[in-house]
């Protein structure tokens, strides 16, 4: 086995591999349509010449991303000792800080993690959800329409600060780690990145925005939803779900498949989802180191 760099003789066969697996890996996929810096190629022939020499594609560094399909199967022990001893020559796993990936996936780098004394902090289990082209027809609107004072509105090409502090209520309450301090310099630039390349929708009720939504990675064929969050005092106003239904509008829109992940404990928010027309397709971690 070997880790590759990825140049321009290679990129389209990584892509086209990546292609195959992106609703397992969408955050990856975004960043190899837009980088590879940091991003490798596993693969079983020092030169690559065609996709099918490909195992996996990782982009390693202080967050771990990776598409390795074939740890999803029963590999025999030679196949998997040869895949461990490749990555090890490549992460510094004293620089991890968070593990992402499909579970099965995942579960084999946790355990690389933890063959190098690294236990996670935190272990997030989430549900993948989608809806793919054949069940696009089955997206459904809310069952309740917005009050007359309530508007969504699209904030690309407006200020971040207008829904700072929402953001930051978001992160803290989902994203956050338990026990980990974070200042104010990491919610800005947090806001500032989802509106410099993400598309991003809030509900302004009374003059004031009290829920948002926006889209967080683009894959080649896929798009993943995320940053879902209404303020405490506004819920049970269907809000969340005129926001995802907006965006799942432009993204079938512009051809592509709505995705997104949900945790697993949060029924209420899975059960929404499934309602509006999502079906789940996988499991996902994150974990925090």
């Amino acid at each position: 086995m070997f880790l590759i760099s990825i140049t321009t003789e290679n990129k389209e066969y990584t892509v086209n591999f990546i292609k195959k697996y992106e609703k397992l890996c969408i955050e990856l996929s975004s960043k190899l349509r837009k980088s590879s810096n940091d991003i490798f190629i596993l693969s079983i022939d020092e030169q690559i010449v065609c996709e099918n020499q490909i195992i996996g594609v990782l982009q390693i560094g202080k967050s771990l991303h990776f598409c390795i399909p074939c740890l999803l199967e029963n590999l025999d022990k030679n196949k998997t000792e040869e895949i461990k001893v490749a990555l090890i020559t490549k992460i510094d796993f004293s620089k991890v800080k968070c593990i992402t990936g499909e579970k099965k996936m995942s579960q084999f780098f946790l355990d690389l993690m933890a063959a190098h004394e690294k236990n996670p902090n935190q272990v997030n289990n989430y549900s993948m959800l989608g809806i793919f082209d054949e069940n696009k027809n089955l997206l459904a609107q809310a069952p309740e329409k917005l009050a007359n004072d309530d508007e969504i509105i699209c904030l690309n090409g407006r200020n971040p600060d207008e829904i700072y502090q929402l953001h930051k209520e978001y992160l803290i309450e989902e994203v956050i780690p338990r026990g980990k301090q974070v200042n104010d310099n990491f919610f800005q630039f947090s806001i500032n990145d989802i509106f410099k390349t993400q598309l991003v929708y809030a509900i302004s009720s009374n003059d004031e925005y009290v829920a948002k939504a926006n889209t967080n990675a683009i894959g080649f064929n896929d798009i993943q939803i995320g940053g879902v969050y209404t303020s405490p005092l506004y819920r049970r106003n269907y809000y969340a779900w005129h926001l995802v239904f907006r965006l799942c509008q432009k993204i079938i829109k512009n051809h592509k498949n709505p995705c997104l992940f949900v945790n697993e404990k949060n029924l209420s928010a899975k059960n929404l989802y499934k309602k509006m027309g999502f079906s789940e397709y996988g499991k996902l971690i994150i974990a925090y180191y």
